[in-house]
């Protein structure tokens, strides 16, 4: 067998269900939603398209990984596709988030 103490040996990526990364997901989602949110409906600015598209983005990854969790049978394969979809999550989330504050930030012209 492998070394077991390998990071690609944890249990997370070898054995489980694959509930707590879409669970993780969904904490990673409602934490993107309160900026978001506060772009959109508090204070819809310049950056609104954007704003708006980053909430789509992470719904969707959100809705992908829920998909995923039933969809692809038990093991490895399923557990890498979600790991990498609450990676592309938190990436979306963190571009989306930095483009709007550098929108909001820039000088009016």
């Amino acid at each position: 067998m492998g070394d077991p103490t390998r990071v690609t040996s944890q249990p997370a990526l070898t054995t489980a269900s694959g509930t707590s990364w879409v669970v993780v997901a969904a904490l990673l989602a409602a934490a993107c939603v309160f900026p978001l949110s506060s772009l959109l409906v508090v204070d819809p600015g310049p950056s609104l398209p954007v704003a708006v598209a980053t909430a789509v983005a992470v719904g969707a990854l959100l809705l992908t990984a829920v998909v995923l969790r039933f969809a692809v049978p038990a093991g490895r394969r399923r557990l890498r596709a979600l790991a990498w979809c609450v990676i592309a999550l938190a990436v979306v989330a963190l571009a989306g988030l930095l483009v709007c504050l550098a929108i909001e930030g820039a000088p009016a012209s």
